[in-house]
């Protein structure tokens, strides 16, 4: 059973935040990738913030940079619902040169920009860190500073399908190829950090065609991937009905966003008690 807003707890944790900025505590949130999966991060901060529950930072790769990048300017969730309902599998993606990737995430990155006119890290209302892979070095990287939308679509530039993002004379591609839940860049700054992960690796899954199996194929790379970053953090929120659509299933936005807060709700009482146990101290 969910617990309500009258639960003693609840008024445990409203006291809880208000020592809590007094003594300079933070609660981190870390936004994993996974293409249109990832909208379920707007319903993941909706059902927190229902609660009381407002993260002080955000680390996030692909989509949940994107999602993140929206949260920390200080997009409302009907805001960040608006802008993600604009964004089209058929409008992204667009045949271009074969060995630069099928095209360029330009689309994307003006409705960043449009949607965030201050283009940069500095001007969002809380901390954001973007995590990236580097094609030529062959490591992830953190971006928190400087530009921001190059940053972002750099971190959804799903290898194959969008061409990498140039930043600095380096080649930069989704983040989630190497780090798909960056918790590393957050932890030492956070007293508390929940982990939401859309790509729970959770049943045997049946493929039957070619796409099939490329899904199948990123969904156990993201699953390996995340795997040993969840254990470093304190609260973990998996979304598995995420996984009954596709990554550029991006109609479907407003179902998965709902499976985010349900998958949230559920796990309000264990996220309080994480911070009324860790934050109070």
């Amino acid at each position: 059973m969910i617990a309500t807003k009258q639960d003693s707890w609840f008024q445990n944790i409203t006291t809880v935040f208000r020592q809590r900025k007094k003594r300079k505590k933070k609660l981190g949130i870390v936004l994993c990738g996974g293409g249109a999966r990832g909208i379920a991060h707007v319903g993941v901060l909706k059902a927190l913030e229902e609660y009381g529950i407002f993260p002080d930072m955000v680390a996030g790769t692909s989509m949940g940079a994107i999602v993140g990048a929206m949260y920390t300017a200080g997009k409302s969730h009907e805001e960040m619902m608006a802008l993600l309902g604009k964004v089209r599998s058929h409008k992204i993606i667009r045949v271009g040169l074969p060995l630069g990737g099928l095209t360029d995430l330009t689309y994307l990155k003006n409705i960043i920009k449009e949607q965030i006119p201050e283009d940069s890290f500095e001007s969002l209302v809380k901390p954001l860190h973007v995590c990236v892979s580097n094609l030529n070095t062959g490591h992830y990287e953190i971006f928190n500073s400087g530009k921001l939308s190059s940053a972002v679509i750099a971190s959804a530039a799903i290898p194959l399908i969008f061409k990498p993002v140039k930043i600095n004379d380096q080649s930069y591609i989704d983040g989630g190829v190497l780090n798909n839940l960056p918790v590393e860049a957050i932890r030492d700054l956070c007293d508390v950090v929940i982990g939401v992960n859309v790509n729970p690796n959770t049943a045997e899954n049946k493929v039957s065609s070619m796409w099939g199996i490329g899904e199948r194929v990123f969904d156990m790379h993201m699953a390996a991937n995340v795997k040993s970053r969840l254990a470093k953090c304190d609260v973990v929120i998996e979304v598995p009905n995420a996984l009954e659509y596709n990554i550029f299933d991006f109609r479907k936005g407003h179902l998965l966003v709902e499976f985010g807060y349900n998958d949230t709700l559920a796990k309000i009482p264990e996220i309080a008690q994480e911070i009324e146990v860790k934050l109070a101290d």
